[in-house]
């Protein structure tokens, strides 16, 4: 997990450093929790909360409308909701 929060760390500041998007635009975050997965294979697919926590609020900085979903399914699930917003 180390080096994976590097990467997460180098990815949040990375994403820190861009500009403010315009209010017309938001941030869709599709993740895999690891409370999800069942098998270890998968694992190294997922972003552990601590991980989501530092990914979602560099977003926040850059967006006003930041929405996250655990997963492929509730993301196309909320599409059509988040294209009326």
């Amino acid at each position: 997990m180390t080096k994976n929060f590097c990467q997460i760390e180098n990815l949040y500041q990375f994403i820190c450093s861009q500009p403010k998007l315009h209010k017309d635009y938001c941030v869709a975050f599709v993740y895999n929790s690891a409370e999800k997965i069942r098998d270890t294979i998968h694992a190294a697919e997922c972003i552990f909360p601590e991980e989501r926590r530092m990914i979602i609020n560099s977003f926040r900085k850059i967006a006003d409308y930041v929405y996250p979903f655990d997963g492929e399914k509730e993301f196309a699930d909320a599409i059509l909701v988040l294209c009326k917003i």
